[in-house]
């Protein structure tokens, strides 16, 4: 089994993406079946059908703007939904944000059902308490809308292997990222390491021109004006 290069243009990043891949068979597919056959046929075609969907979604990168998808794509999607959030909040809170009401969850589903009138995302329901199952469902529904594009025809023909495909990426790899995405803190942390090093600049900045204006020798300063000297014509040299 000779393996794919994900990168040719580039061994060092090729020889990366295989480190991480070699893990992940290592971890997750080799740790069991290891138990069950030694013959590498099996963790060899995960890695081959892992490298042909990698290869696909690299070659779609490249054919796609991504400065152009995020700008008149994903920023108004943005923009459109901090507004709705916005709208929602001032019709629970008032319009200007000073009703005096608890933080609690049942002060989070007042807002969510004034958002958009209540028309929420599909992974989201206020009919449920746990919405854990429709999200799961919702990314079930987009991971079979993209496969067909990512993997190759065999893969998908074999209705066990596109089940068993859609179900690890769906649930346990898509999910935690977007749980990790939704949790607040995770924000939180990503401003905090940003904005330390960008204080941590401005104070590097200051300490030096501090330090150079110490080190700096000033122009004298008199507080009498100097007078001009004027020429006359006996003056000496």
């Amino acid at each position: 089994y000779v393996k794919q290069p994900l990168y040719p243009d580039s061994p060092k990043i090729s020889n990366a993406l295989d480190d991480i891949l070699h893990l992940i068979i290592r971890d997750f597919v080799t740790s069991w079946y290891s138990n069950i056959s030694k013959n590498p046929v099996f963790p060899n075609e995960v890695d081959r059908t892992v490298r042909y969907a990698l290869v696909n979604i690299r070659e779609r990168l490249f054919e796609t703007d991504l400065v152009e998808a995020v700008i008149s794509r994903i920023v108004p999607i943005l923009t459109t939904h901090f507004r709705d959030c916005y709208d929602a909040e001032r019709a629970v809170r008032g319009r200007k944000l000073n009703r005096d009401v608890t933080e609690s969850e049942e002060l989070d589903l007042a807002i969510a059902a004034k958002y958009r009138d209540g028309k929420l995302h599909p992974a989201a329901s206020l009919a449920y308490s746990d919405t854990k199952l429709l999200q799961q469902d919702h990314l079930r529904s987009m991971v079979s809308r993209v496969l067909p594009g990512v993997l190759s025809s065999n893969t998908l023909n074999s209705r066990a292997v596109f089940s068993i495909v859609r179900e690890i990426v769906a649930c346990a790899v898509l999910f935690p990222v977007t749980q990790l995405l939704a949790e607040p803190d995770t924000w939180n942390q990503i401003m905090e390491n940003y904005g330390r090093s960008m204080l941590q600049d401005r104070s590097t900045v200051r300490k030096l021109r501090a330090a150079l204006d110490t080190h700096a020798t000033p122009a004298p300063r008199s507080s009498k004006p100097v007078a001009f000297p004027r020429l006359s014509p006996g003056d000496s040299e």
